[in-house]
């Protein structure tokens, strides 16, 4: 695929990559976002070779819910600041991090394969590549974080009470 890149020049510049298949095409776009923080997403524009060029980067999100949650790192659970997008979840060491303007490490919803409910304690964000488990202060901290994240994993009301372990599909 091409990736264009925005500068001076009007028509930018490109970088193409030869791709072996699906796999690779998806391993060098998850490489990608996380280096540039933003999804990669279709323009529409030819490039030279007559194929397609992906704009820079989509435009900004509006904030889904945002606050603390632990998050299990090494086998111990620890107090992090997340921001949550309809495309992605920030993750910030804390809130004042966040507000610092320090880059994040990012979780890409398109990701995670399913979003697992642990009783009223936290979630489980099942990827390829492992889980990652976090964990809410309380009930009311876990329901806030439920009607946050349910949506986004097409879990309604139902799939969102106390005691749900029912996961769906990202995709």
């Amino acid at each position: 695929f091409l990736l264009r890149l925005s500068g001076g020049s009007p028509t930018g510049s490109c970088l193409m990559l030869r791709l072996e298949g699906e796999a690779d095409r998806k391993a060098w776009t998850a490489a990608l976002q996380s280096i540039l923080f933003e999804p990669l997403r279709d323009s529409g524009v030819s490039g030279s070779d007559g194929g397609m060029c992906s704009s820079a980067l989509a435009s900004p999100a509006a904030v889904v819910h945002q606050g603390h949650l632990g998050m299990e790192l090494a086998g111990c659970v620890e107090q992090r600041y997340l921001v949550l997008y309809e495309d992605r979840l920030e993750v910030f060491t804390s809130a004042l991090t966040a507000r610092s303007g320090a880059r994040p490490q990012v979780i890409w919803r398109s990701s995670i394969l399913r979003l697992q409910l642990l009783d009223t304690v936290g979630f489980v964000l099942q990827r390829e590549d492992g889980r990652i488990l976090l964990c809410a202060s309380g009930p009311a901290d876990f329901r806030t974080w439920a009607r946050a994240l349910g949506p986004l994993f097409g879990l309604g009301h139902a799939g969102l009470r106390a005691g749900s372990v029912e996961g769906v599909s990202a995709d």
